[in-house]
């Protein structure tokens, strides 16, 4: 099942001290392309890969220029070469957090494709378990290094990533595709493109950015001072190195990139960006961004060599776009054992046991799903969910057959419909109908 649903937004960060340009990830000369699996998590691609021999998790993010780890849960140990301390900015604040720089390491994605000279900044950093929030284990991210030399196309409907070694390798599908020209600043590729908030076109230089899981973001814009007639809440964004980030959620009529209209999309504002000076008489946002909720509706091929990115249409790309109707957050809880018979096809199944010598079953330990916010005067506030129920079945199915992608991915699809949720709550068993009402139209 497809997952792109909206549960965390990442922010990423810039270096204060410039580190050294590393070589990045090079394809075998012999090699022509080679197909990486991804797992997607909430429009968030994860790869695996080895550091320094070392299996982990990282995050692939075009909206990074460095290497980063962040989160040292389930690494026993990890060599890394003799570095120093760095100084790095949060995204949206001054203040200045430290980290540990490390040269000349080894990162190994596949057999064919290796960074033999990569940089990376270590970051011991409690906020980023993201494991909770997404159901998988990410341990870190990779940024430039993965793009500056290759030719990377990405199939979020497939989670799977191609690496091209030359543009003559690309295929004529690709060929065929109208190109289009990005500016990469600071390892960073953006775009032109054109917002309609209210009635009135913006001018704004948009991030393409895969570590963020949602639509569309705009900064130095003050919906209150532009568009106060705009329907509008305000919402928890994500995080940041500086903490939680908040802000405004709208939906923009329309944003045009890529010669490509996007309808009614929806549009999140921080609220860092208050206090800065606003001229609402100018057409000009400085700086934006697209995630995951834009970029799973198109194929999309990045080309950083040539400053270009292949860009047509899937078919999901009249899909509307929607903020989480039953307004519930969830989050993963400790394991606990499931018991359930052979029929059902668990991959996650750990082992069988025969009972009284004629009934196979499986069990597995998994984690709780458990319910860590209910928005105010929501489908679930109002149908009386409360923070700590336990997910136990959704639409009949059972927990064993669920993971948290899956069941917060049905809080953002299928507007006017009802979900039916089965949860623990101490010792009793509840059952709960939700309607899905979106927040804005």
């Amino acid at each position: 099942m497809k997952k792109y649903l909206i549960v965390l937004t990442l922010l990423i960060f810039s270096c204060i001290i410039t580190a050294q340009e590393s070589s990045g990830f090079i394809l075998n000369d012999d090699v022509k392309k080679e197909i990486i699996p991804f797992e997607l998590a909430s429009n968030l691609i994860v790869l695996k890969v080895k550091l320094n021999g070392v299996p982990l998790k990282m995050m692939l993010d075009t909206g990074s220029s460095k290497n980063l780890i962040f989160d040292f849960k389930n690494i026993d140990s990890l060599s890394l070469k003799k570095g120093e301390v760095m100084k790095l900015s949060g995204y949206g604040n001054d203040d200045l957090f430290e980290a540990y720089y490390s040269p000349s390491n080894t990162i190994v994605v596949s057999e064919n494709l290796i960074n033999s000279n990569a940089d990376v900044l270590i970051m011991d950093n409690e906020l980023f378990n993201l494991r909770s929030k997404l159901g998988v284990d990410v341990n870190g991210i990779l940024g430039l290094d993965f793009f500056k030399n290759n030719y990377v196309e990405i199939d979020y409907e497939k989670g799977a990533i191609v690496i091209y070694h030359s543009v003559q390798n690309l295929p004529k599908r690709i060929q065929k595709r109208e190109s289009y020209p990005i500016n990469i600043i600071k390892g960073k590729p953006y775009v032109e493109a054109l917002v309609k908030v209210s009635d009135r076109y913006l001018n704004v230089d948009l991030l393409i950015d895969t570590g963020n899981s949602e639509a569309l973001w705009l900064s130095n814009i003050k919906l209150s001072q532009y568009a106060p007639e705009v329907k509008k809440f305000e919402d928890y964004l994500g995080y940041s190195m500086s903490g939680v980030v908040t802000g405004d959620r709208t939906k923009s009529n329309e944003l045009i990139v890529f010669d490509k209209k996007f309808q009614r999309i929806t549009t999140s504002i921080p609220h860092f960006n208050r206090e800065s000076n606003f001229n609402f008489d100018q057409d000009v946002v400085k700086e934006g961004s697209i995630g995951g909720e834009v970029l799973r509706r198109l194929n999309i091929v990045f080309d950083y060599p040539s400053k270009l990115v292949y860009v047509s249409e899937k078919n999901n790309f009249n899909d509307g776009f929607y903020y989480n109707m039953a307004g519930i957050e969830l989050i993963e809880g400790d394991k606990e054992l499931f018991v359930y018979d052979n029929k059902t096809k668990n991959k996650e199944s750990r082992s069988l046991v025969i009972v009284e010598s004629s009934r196979i079953v499986n069990y597995v330990y998994l984690p709780k799903i458990l319910i860590d916010y209910v928005r105010p005067n929501s489908p679930a506030d109002q149908a009386g969910l409360k923070v700590g129920d336990v997910i136990d079945k959704v639409n009949g199915i059972s927990r064993e057959d669920l993971g948290i992608n899956n069941i917060a991915y049905l809080f953002f699809k299928n507007p006017y419909s009802t979900i039916k949720l089965t949860v623990k709550r101490g010792d009793a068993t509840l059952k709960f109908k939700i309607k899905l009402i979106p927040l804005i139209e």
